[in-house]
This record gives C-alpha cells, structure tokens and sequence, in this order.
C-alpha cells in the first residue's frame, strides 16, 4: 500500500491496509463501468468521477452513501443513503 501519510508510522500504515483489506472490496473499473459512467454523465451532466462513483454503485447494486444528494439523485435506480 502507498500511502500519502507521511506522518505515520510503519504499524499505522499496515493497520489501516489490514482494514481495508478486511473490510473493503476492490472492483475493476474496466471498459464496461466507463461506458456505463459515460452514459450517466450525458443523460445527467454530472462530473465524470460522480458517474464513475454512480455506475460503480448501480454494477455491484450497492447503496451509494452521499452528502452529495443533489448531484446523484437524478440518476435512475440508483440508491441513495445520506449521510
């Protein structure tokens, strides 16, 4: 893991990677999750990342947890859970 905290220790550092790992799942941002991001991003005119968070939450059916409610609303069949 690389990390951009430079103030921490070795230990902190391979605490908060066993977390992740144990905690967090990794997906592949492939052709088909762009395609899918890209197409959000026309129909709602949204920021690349937002539609890329979006797509990414509709392919795994997982809720998207968000203060940014305003932006991911308009996106259909999406999940939201504000925070």
């Amino acid at each position: 893991m690389v990390s951009t905290f430079s103030g921490w220790s070795a230990e902190e550092l391979r605490a908060a990677e066993c977390f992740l790992e144990e905690n967090f799942t990794s997906v592949p941002f492939g052709r088909a999750l762009a395609r899918m991001a890209a197409e959000i991003r026309r129909n709602t005119k949204i920021k690349f990342p937002d539609a890329a968070i979006a797509a990414l939450a509709l392919e795994t059916n997982t809720p998207l947890v968000t203060r940014n409610v305003r932006d991911f609303k308009r996106i259909a069949g999406l999940e939201i859970v504000t925070l």
